[in-house]
């Protein structure tokens, strides 16, 4: 079986009863619950005498487009407000002063799409981006007893912040979690694009040995006579899976006091210490294309600072050890294996809840990818939550990370603003996500062939290339076009993917062997590059059916009102039966693992839906081509009859079909076999029985799947309701 994954009202926050404070340099809590909202703009909400006694009590993660956002075009986009008090004590706030033994920080995890923090009225500062995490200093703003922070949230579309434009929903409010950290002065720096202050980079694999340098942040900001300078030591120490320790470093980096804007952001230049770790016969951090594989191996590295012996910061981050390469010809390789890799593309809401989601849900959401057999996933369009990624590396997932440059750059008056923002978020993505070894290529853009126009000539994906390059040699950067290989920008990056919809928007469902025309383009151009395919699929409503009797289906208006169940799954189908004999393609990733809010659609039925997904909004449905999935990808166990929504149905003759992976199939109708079907004859693991009668009434099927020496194995069963056919 799958390997099982594993937040601003009134609120007395009393932080010297949690023992962790006496016990630990570094106090991360959550201060999710209890806050106050309103969606309006109001005018002096900052301010800590004013009165939010009427606003609604939420806890975070929180939208206020929770329900409007997935039911019509119009949701609302604009300003509100949230109010949290805390109660602290002398230590843990006031005024910084050169002796001051502790500093306090805001880290929000996402709001969007703009925040501007208070702090008791003072502006700690704005963050502009709806995807990735920010931290303000705010110890000179905090006092001893109780404080106010008020956070002023916009989900505007602001033409200078990416995306403007994409066919998903931009959900408001503060729906990641909100930590108040609490530090020694002298520690790794949080203000670091609110990254973990540390860099794990990966310098040699061999079978022998591993080296591995760590660049660690620091930030000093403590005044103690020494002229300011800290001797920092910083230890390194990497421990197994087990929790031994197998390698250590230390070093002294002296550190001058750094000349305080407690109320902002430093300017991006801290001090580093750079460090290199070797590890003797490295365990590979692997991928988990099955069940029975190892579970991916992950080392911890603990880096600590200290001050004449006293530890003053400590954070640990996973390390998972393994080399990814791109081959034109070949696909990818992990760990110098070639690695097919496969699996749906992801959004991050869900009905009812928009982006506002837990724990549990990104856990549900992955044991469902780990389930259909998945080897890896397409986080899009945007960052996406820290702990989406951390159970990834967990998993085994390899993952492609991407910014939200999609469809278009923004044209003039705002081109250097929005070219700003954007490197922005590249920049904190790249940074908050370094470590997670599950990454293993970071996205630049999606289909900027749809602003053609706008997009001509922008300097912009270039600039992009060079500044994830030089932020992170160690991944390749890619894009996403759903042009052709000859559009502009697509000889920048070191790999290209494409968005195909053979049968669904363009061609039919049997075009799919074009994609070797991108192929023959780009792998053996004047700079050859590895191509995938990065997007592909088809919409469905579980309540449409329609099967005719040699099981074809019409292909339906993709935007329109009917959208049948079965064409979806002979969209995969077809898709699948090819890419799979192309070993060249480094990804498949086809659209959507979840149906997902976009308020510009109305189709198949819905308002306000994309149902492209194979699972449901709500996650409680698993589409028919779920199975098909699970059939060809997972090792365990399947057997599903299709079209088991159709019901009632005509009676009547019809072909049956089953996703199976199991070498035999026998399926029986009212109890009576109608015969058994081997996998030999099937290798798309869909099993069909043609000329099969429906009697009317009540139609009891099965399916059994058996193995080489006919043994029952498992059993999939169902009842039809069949009517005579209409006249």
């Amino acid at each position: 079986m799958p390997r099982i994954l594993l937040f601003i009202c009134a609120i007395v926050l009393t932080l010297p009863t949690l023992p962790s404070l006496a016990s630990s340099p570094r106090q991360d809590i959550l201060i999710n619950d209890d806050w106050r909202f309103i969606r309006e703009d109001v005018p002096g909400a900052e301010s800590p005498t004013f009165d939010d006694s009427s606003w609604q009590r939420v806890n975070i993660p929180h939208t206020w487009n929770a329900t409007d956002a997935q039911s019509k075009a119009d949701y609302y986009r604009g300003p509100g407000w949230y109010r949290k008090t805390i109660t602290l004590p002398p230590e843990a706030a006031g005024a910084p002063t050169p002796t001051a033994t502790k500093r306090t920080y805001l880290r929000f995890e996402a709001v969007s799409a703009v925040a501007d923090v208070f702090v008791n009225g003072t502006k700690l500062g704005q963050h502009r981006g709806a995807f990735t995490a920010f931290c303000f200093d705010a110890t000179a703003a905090l006092k001893p007893g109780e404080n106010i922070i008020a956070v002023r949230a916009d989900n505007t579309k602001f033409p200078d912040i990416a995306p403007i434009s994409g066919d998903f929903a931009i959900f408001g409010g503060i729906y990641r979690d909100v930590h108040f950290l609490t530090l020694d002065p002298r520690s790794i720096d949080p203000l670091d694009d609110a990254s973990p202050g540390v860099y794990l980079l990966q310098k040699e694999i061999t079978p022998e040995h591993a080296r591995v340098q760590v660049t660690t942040k620091i930030r000093n900001m403590l005044f103690d006579g020494r002229n300011g300078e800290w001797d920092a030591v910083v230890r390194c120490t990497i421990r197994d899976a087990a929790g031994l320790e197998i390698a250590k470093n230390e070093t002294t980096v002296t550190v001058p006091l750094l000349a305080a804007k407690p109320l902002f952001k430093t300017p991006n230049t801290p001090d580093q210490a750079v460090q290199e770790l070797t590890i003797t016969n490295p365990r590979l951090w692997s991928g988990h294309p099955s069940s029975s594989a190892p579970a991916p191996y992950l080392y911890t590295v603990t880096i600590e600072t200290l001050d004449r012996g006293i530890v003053t910061d400590s954070i640990t981050q996973p390390l998972g050890l393994r080399s990814i390469r791109l081959d034109p010809d070949k696909g990818l390789f992990l760990n110098d294996d070639h690695y097919p890799l496969h699996g749906p593309n992801r959004h991050q809401d869900r009905k009812d809840k928009g982006w506002a989601i837990s724990r549990e849900d990104h856990e549900q959401d992955f044991n469902l990818i780990l389930e259909m057999g998945s080897s890896g996933v397409r986080l899009a369009h945007y960052p996406h939550a820290e702990y989406a990624y951390s159970l990834c590396d967990k998993n085994g997932l390899l993952v492609w990370a991407e910014i939200p440059l999609v469809d278009r750059v923004a044209p003039p008056p705002h081109t250097a603003e929005f070219a700003a923002n954007i490197q922005q978020q590249l920049r904190e993505m790249i940074k908050q996500n370094f470590n997670h070894p599950s990454i293993i290529v970071w996205g630049i853009s999606n289909e900027l062939w749809m602003g053609r126009a706008n997009n001509k000539g922008s300097p912009l994906p270039r600039q992009l290339y060079d500044l994830a390059k030089a932020l992170d040699p160690s991944r390749p950067i890619v894009l996403a076009d759903n042009g052709g290989p000859a559009d502009e920008f697509n000889d920048i990056t070191d790999a290209i993917a494409f968005n195909r919809y053979h049968g669904w928007y363009v061609d039919k469902h049997t075009d799919w062997s074009k994609i070797d025309e991108m192929h023959a383009t780009i792998a053996t151009g004047p700079r050859p590059r590895a191509v995938g395919i990065s997007e592909w699929g088809a919409g469905a409503n579980p309540q449409h059916h329609e099967v005719a009797i040699d099981g074809s289906v019409r292909m339906p208006v993709h935007n329109g009102p009917w959208h049948p169940e079965e064409y979806q799954s002979l969209v995969h189908e077809s898709a699948w039966n090819v890419m799979k004999k192309r070993e060249w393609l480094w990804c498949a990733f086809f659209w959507n693992m979840f149906d997902f809010a976009t308020p510009i659609r109305q189709e198949g039925g819905f308002q306000s839906l994309n149902d492209k997904g194979v699972v449901s909004y709500d996650r409680k449905l698993k589409k028919d081509a779920f199975y098909f999935f699970k059939a060809n990808w997972s090792d365990e166990p399947v057997v599903y009859v299709a079209s088991r929504r159709f019901s009632p149905r005509p009676a009547g003759t019809t072909t049956v079909r089953v996703y199976s992976n199991q070498p035999a199939v026998e399926l029986f109708i009212n109890e009576k076999s109608m015969g058994t079907l081997k996998a030999t004859e099937f290798p798309d693991r869909v099993f069909e029985w043609k000329g099969v009668e429906l009697p009317v009434g009540n139609c009891r099927v099965s399916a059994v799947g058996m193995d080489a020496g006919g043994k029952e194995i498992m059993k999939d069963g169902f009842a039809w309701i069949c009517e005579p056919p209409k006249p």
